[in-house]
């Protein structure tokens, strides 16, 4: 071995990432049971040869009911920046659960209660990271932790990896739901369901949920207000507030990591791909063109949005410049920039406790309001570097000099965006040109 996760063949000496090298062969080590007779919950034993000889013949048996087999790519040549180790969806399963899976959704599928049915297939969906090789085995406290479940943004399968059974499962995550519905009702007893925002207009409804890309939210909102002037001046306009949590650039691919789900949920309707805002080169989609949809998005809640009312956004990620992204294009929009909070972490992640004063590491919390007059900025086309670079360095000495200690780079990602908003510099504040700013001047800084 190389280093982590890199070895080295003995023989040809080419060097592999074991993370992402294809699984061939599994072999199981360890069985985990429970008996009615002893009253042990939870016991485990290695596989002797008459488990060997049983998982032998299961696999050679085919699932009786068709199951996804979809792979993950985009294009014959565009696999998943999340794919590792396994091809397609069937794979994740071993032979015994594959089975029983097709099975038990078949018979899901084919329940003659409509809503009853949906209710089954949210705890199917609920428990497959629990039964497929995604799952790792930890230990525990009390022997291993068997449900782990995605521990990390990856479709990676664990060298040691716990394949549950899929209806303990399934009933256990059924109770879940069941629970989940029950509290739900307490809660939300009083919530009346809209078809349109028409109904939430005229108080016939208070909740409207809309399945869709936000993009098109203006045109689902307002669409059938364009023939009628009254009805579209009072749809425009009409929202009191927003909170939202856009989605992270890079930092998530949720279409990639919720599709072995949706193969078995919805295998005709899995080109929803092409509406993700993301950052993914393999779906062709640069920072650029995430930053038009953003922007896009702004401008649908723009509109909808009452003049002198605010949107707060939260947002995650230690991408700095899609940090920017958001900003920059909330501000393009028309929102004006009034106060960002920073929220530490409760437990500081590894790289923040190696890096603590150039990581931008815990949730924001960014409020915009929009003015009474609609005035949308222009982006810079040039601005004095020097000139720029006076007032960053301006606004991070009294940043650091209100604290009057070490000041974390999040802190001053806070602070400065509002400061420089109000100069009229915010457009021209991208993340690398303050990040080269610091780095030129950290010595200074530090004095």
């Amino acid at each position: 071995m190389k280093k982590q996760g890199v070895y080295e063949c003995e023989k040809c000496h080419e060097v592999f990432n074991l993370n992402a090298a294809e699984l061939k062969d599994m072999v199981p080590v360890l069985i985990g049971y429970a008996c009615t007779y002893c009253r042990i919950k939870r016991g485990y034993k290695q596989p002797d040869d008459h488990d060997l000889e049983k998982l032998k013949f299961i696999e050679d048996l085919l699932p009786p009911f068709p199951v996804p087999t979809q792979r993950f790519y985009y294009s014959r040549d565009r696999p998943f920046l999340t794919k590792r180790r396994i091809e397609s969806v069937d794979r994740l399963f071993d032979k015994r659960n594959l089975i029983t899976l097709s099975v038990l959704f078949h018979e899901i599928c084919n329940y003659p209660d409509e809503e009853l049915r949906e209710l089954f297939k949210l705890a199917f969906s609920a428990g497959l990271e629990f039964v497929c090789r995604l799952n790792p085995l930890r230990p525990g406290a009390k022997g291993y932790s068997t449900r782990s479940g995605l521990t990390v943004h990856e479709l990676w399968i664990p060298a040691v990896h716990c394949l549950n059974n899929p209806l303990i499962i399934f009933f256990d995550r059924l109770k879940k739901v069941i629970a989940g519905k029950r509290e739900s009702y307490e809660r939300c007893r009083n919530v009346k369901f809209a078809r349109d925002i028409n109904d939430i207009l005229k108080g016939k409804a208070n909740c409207l949920i809309v399945e869709d890309s936000a993009t098109n939210l203006d045109r689902l909102l307002c669409g059938r207000c364009d023939k009628d002037p009254v009805e579209k001046n009072r749809c425009e306009g009409c929202i009191d507030f927003i909170f939202t949590d856009p989605p992270y650039g890079e930092s998530i691919q949720t279409y990639e990591l919720d599709f072995f789900r949706n193969a078995w949920l919805f295998p005709d309707r899995l080109d929803f791909w092409r509406d993700e805002i993301v950052i993914n080169r393999n779906q062709g989609k640069d920072r650029e063109i995430y930053y038009l949809y953003m922007r896009r998005v702004f401008e649908c809640l723009y509109k909808l949005l009452k003049p002198e009312h605010y949107m707060v956004l939260t947002f995650h990620s230690s991408f700095i410049d899609v940090y920017n992204t958001i900003i920059i294009g909330a501000t393009v929009a028309g929102f004006k920039l009034e106060k960002v909070i920073y929220q530490p972490p409760a437990v500081p992640s590894a790289k923040q406790s190696l890096h603590p004063y150039t990581s931008a590491i815990g949730d924001y919390y960014i409020r915009f309001k929009k003015p009474r007059e609609a005035k949308k900025p222009e982006l810079p086309t040039s601005y004095d570097e020097k000139v720029f670079e006076r007032v960053v360095i301006r606004h991070i000495k009294e940043i650091i000099a209100s604290r009057g200690e070490p000041t974390p780079y999040s802190v001053i990602l806070k602070e400065i965006y509002p400061r420089l908003e109000r100069e009229g510099f915010l457009l021209y504040a991208k993340p690398e040109r303050i990040q080269k700013i610091l780095e030129k001047y950290g010595e200074v800084l530090e004095e």
